[in-house]
């Protein structure tokens, strides 16, 4: 079973499930109902990132999804290449959004028990089970693509402490060592759709956010995007 770990933010596209790393905020619950999402055509395209630093490049494309889920679900497939030895490795993730202003809140399901690819398994246990978890990013809209953000940890913790929404803050400790360590600390948002839904749509999304995500330059636009009609 795959663990809800993130590794540090790279140029994947929604790295949530490259199975290393520090812990991310988890949703109980989605911004919208994923039945009543939209499809956003104008995000349908391939992207193109390169690392300022390393040199990592990424391009991830995003279009429409299986039609065994809801119109408004979105399908990622992202390729890395790094260093100077070739190594493409594709991850494919679904997901759905919200759109607030310029930010697109995307939101992935995950669910309960993981064993294998993010994508077939919510596609197979879709409408079966409701114990899912979301990871929950931001597509903000620019001029040449989109830029990618993370929710800021500490703008999180401090709204739950505020009781802006609801949820649980939780830090292990392991007292098997002495002295005793204390452990990353886990966010969970409990909040329901609708008390999220209100959160996000008159939060500050450029303070909940953090604003320094790689930016993907659309390479080109799928030659037909098809609409929910086309169903």
């Amino acid at each position: 079973m795959v663990p809800l770990m993130l590794r540090p933010t790279t140029l994947v596209l929604l790295s949530f499930l490259a199975l290393s790393g520090c812990n991310v905020p988890t949703f109980t619950n989605p911004i919208i109902d994923p039945n009543k999402a939209e499809r956003f055509v104008d995000l349908y395209g391939t992207y193109q990132s390169v690392h300022p630093d390393s040199g990592e490049i990424a391009w991830v494309h995003v279009g429409a999804c299986d039609e065994k889920l809801p119109p408004g679900f979105h399908k990622f497939v992202s390729i890395v290449h790094r260093g100077s030895v070739t190594e493409l490795t594709p991850i494919t993730q679904i997901g759905f959004f919200v759109k607030v202003g310029d930010s697109y809140l995307c939101q992935i399901p995950i669910p309960e028990v993981l064993d294998g690819n993010q994508a077939t398994a919510v596609t197979e246990n879709w409408g079966k089970s409701k114990n899912f978890k979301y990871f929950v990013c931001r597509f903000l809209k620019l001029e040449s693509g989109f830029r990618l953000d993370y929710l800021s940890l500490d703008k999180l913790e401090t709204v739950i402490e505020e009781k802006k929404l609801a949820g649980r803050i939780e830090q292990k400790i392991d007292r098997s060592v002495d002295p005793p360590t204390v452990g990353r600390k886990t966010i969970v948002v409990t909040a329901s759709t609708e008390e999220l839904g209100q959160f996000f749509s008159t939060a500050n999304l450029e303070d909940l956010f953090e604003s320094s995500g790689p930016i993907f330059t659309k390479q080109c636009s799928l030659q037909r995007a098809r609409s929910s009609d086309d169903r």
